[in-house]
């Protein structure tokens, strides 16, 4: 499991941090973890959360996420929102919404991509830099992914 975050790591320094550091920080956050409770000497017995994040404390979550897209967003910067640590932050975000919230700022910025593609007084490189990708490229690779059109033959198609 090192090895493989590992590499996920290497790849994204070498990518020039294309995912952005909410990935980056989701592998740090999973190999801290992963090496404390393999190999810590003393066992902490942690909190079992249940029904995710409350829903006023999602909201503030979803409304900063949405007001910031442009910005390339931490982990522990969306947990101190909500004054929980990035851990039990990611954890319950997932049980709230169902994908981590990397996943979920990658479904937002492609979602108000979707609306920007509408203006066609836009370009498609000043879109990808106001929903938060760094450049074109990987704009166009992760809309590509998702909607399964690049967002020319999408906007081709409105």
């Amino acid at each position: 499991m090192i090895l493989g975050i590992g590499w996920a790591l290497k790849t994204e320094l070498a990518s020039g941090g294309l995912n952005g550091t909410l990935y980056v920080d989701a592998l740090k956050n999973a190999l801290s973890l992963h090496i404390l409770h393999r190999y810590c000497a003393q066992k902490t017995k942690m909190r079992d959360f249940e029904g995710g994040l409350d829903p006023h404390k999602l909201q503030i979550v979803i409304d900063y996420i949405n007001e910031y897209i442009h910005r390339d967003l931490h982990l522990s910067e969306l947990a101190n929102l909500v004054q929980m640590s990035p851990y039990y932050f990611g954890r319950l975000f997932k049980q709230s919404i169902g994908v981590t919230p990397h996943q979920y700022v990658i479904q937002c910025r492609i979602e108000k991509a979707k609306q920007l593609l509408k203006r066609q007084d836009l370009s498609i490189t000043y879109i990808s830099q106001q929903v938060g990708f760094h450049d074109q490229s990987h704009f166009s690779k992760t809309f590509s992914k998702i909607v399964g059109l690049t967002p020319k033959k999408y906007r081709d198609q409105l």
